[in-house]
């Protein structure tokens, strides 16, 4: 490989990893909807936007849609009965965790009873 060629697939590179760090910071929510979701459910429970948001980022990378083949879903990566229970003490009983707007309220009404401990530890957020 020519040392030109070498040069321009090291700069694509680094041009991708900066916009990936850019696009998928913890700071920052994928849509306005998932933002919206979560500056909700934290003024509604008091909780941390910050936190709700790194832990989004961690579990889902922002994405409402993510599953994972162990059994967990949407934006917080909810097991199902984990989800019955948070949507029920929330009054949401019948919604989905792939819902953004249910999963952060969920997800912020446990962390504010206490709950916060079903999901590892946020040791970087």
């Amino acid at each position: 490989m020519s040392w030109r060629a070498w040069s321009l697939g090291f700069l694509a590179g680094a041009a991708l990893a900066s916009w990936l760090t850019l696009s998928c910071a913890p700071g920052r929510a994928q849509s306005e909807e998932v933002a919206g979701a979560i500056h909700a459910a934290a003024v509604t429970y008091g909780v941390s936007e910050g936190r709700l948001r790194c832990l989004a980022w961690r579990e889902s990378r922002f994405w409402p849609g993510a599953y994972n083949a162990a059994g967990y879903h949407g934006l917080y990566q909810f097991d199902w009965p984990t989800w019955r229970y948070g949507a029920r003490l929330a009054g949401l009983e019948g919604t989905s965790p792939y819902d953004p707007w249910s999963a952060a309220q969920v997800t912020a009404l446990l962390i504010a009873r206490g709950e916060g401990s079903r999901w590892p530890p946020l040791r970087w957020c």
